[in-house]
């Protein structure tokens, strides 16, 4: 894993001024904060195997530093239980990811009262 310092130098230099959500994870994660199981991908075949690693439900959303408010946006797409409706999700969020220069995040669905910003 890239250091806390690697990860703020590669956005500092790319001109960012916010980190996407899974660059800010694996900070909080680097300091023992427990973070939910995600990962980046960049095609349907790696959001598949992602969700076989991870375990349905999962959760897809765009990761991009770009786009902070990704509920309104409409970035995301919530409890995902099977390979047909990660299909149809990961071609809905792709084309979005594409216009905002992001990927896809697959993430385990947790469910609680509180949302992280």
């Amino acid at each position: 894993m890239e250091s806390v310092e690697t990860i703020i130098a590669k956005a500092f230099s790319a001109g960012q001024q916010t980190l996407s959500e899974y660059d800010s994870k694996r900070i909080l994660a680097e300091y023992g904060i427990p973070t939910t199981l995600e990962t980046v991908v960049e095609a349907h075949t790696g959001a598949e195997a992602a969700a076989e690693r991870i375990g349905y439900p999962v959760v897809l959303k765009v990761c991009t530093a770009e786009a902070v408010h990704k509920t309104e946006q409409g970035l995301i797409e919530l409890g995902i239980n099977d390979k047909s409706k990660l299909k149809q999700a990961y071609e809905r969020l792709s084309l979005k990811a594409w216009d905002l220069g992001g990927k896809i995040l697959v993430q385990e669905m947790v469910r609680g009262s509180r949302e992280l910003v």
